[in-house]
């Protein structure tokens, strides 16, 4: 459920923020500001794939704040309080990143590994299937905090981190080379986000591939996302990708 209302939220684009109130994503005697002791404390990889899920809740409410919020105070982007929310977001979301257990850190086979070097998108294998959405939804979360980001914030001193085209890149790699079910439901969301930064033809042919055998094997419909990243794209919606 939670994902779900995730889910519609990033489709809304910062029109609507996530339906269960944010308050209540939590249990009620956890405060926000100890909410990451909370999932760390539990010592099981489901519960710290379970914190980033939070955290991009969080997220798509701070963009639906920006947008709707009549104080000017969140609308000038360069005072707080939006500039503060976005920075503690933005730490917490690399704070999860840095402190994953075991479980939910992918292999590392190497640049030159062969099965790397002929995929279009970076090879990125987990073990664990609750590995696979949250590192997925990470990415994600960098992205739209990325879109939104004041613009006191420089992303040249972040490093890749602050790059949109290696989190879109990252994101179409995870569903690309773990095929887990449950993962793919929720994939369609993030692959929508990062295809609309990506440029070349053989990275369009990949994603709406990508997009048809997520929606052929779960059966989760995906199409009007490929047509909305033709659109967006410029081709023809009866063009075949080559």
């Amino acid at each position: 459920m939670y994902v779900i209302d995730l889910c519609a939220a990033i489709i809304s684009e910062g029109l609507q923020s996530v339906v269960l109130p944010i308050e209540k994503w939590l249990p009620p005697n956890v405060e926000p500001s100890h909410a990451g002791e909370f999932f760390r404390s539990s010592g099981i990889a489901d519960m710290y794939a379970n914190y980033v899920v939070w955290l991009c809740a969080r997220i798509c409410h701070l963009a639906w704040t920006r947008i709707n919020a009549t104080d000017a105070s969140y609308n000038n982007m360069e005072r707080e309080p939006f500039a503060h929310s976005w920075h503690s977001l933005w730490t917490e979301l690399q704070g999860w990143a840095e402190h994953r257990p075991a479980e939910l850190v992918e292999f590392d086979f190497g640049r030159d590994a062969p099965h790397a070097k002929k995929n279009v998108f970076p090879f990125i294998l987990y073990a664990a299937p609750c590995a696979i959405s949250s590192n997925q939804l990470y990415h994600t979360g960098c992205l739209l905090l990325l879109d939104m980001k004041p613009p006191v914030i420089n992303t040249r001193s972040m490093g890749h981190i602050g790059s949109y085209l290696w989190h879109a890149r990252r994101i179409c790699g995870i569903s690309t080379t773990n095929s887990h079910h449950g993962c793919l439901n929720n994939a369609i969301q993030p692959l929508w986000l990062a295809g609309k930064l990506l440029s070349h033809p053989v990275e369009h042919k990949a994603i709406v591939n990508l997009i048809k055998h997520i929606e052929a094997t779960t059966g989760w419909n995906g199409t009007w996302r490929i047509r909305d990243l033709k659109s967006l794209w410029g081709y023809d919606q009866n063009e075949v990708l080559l």
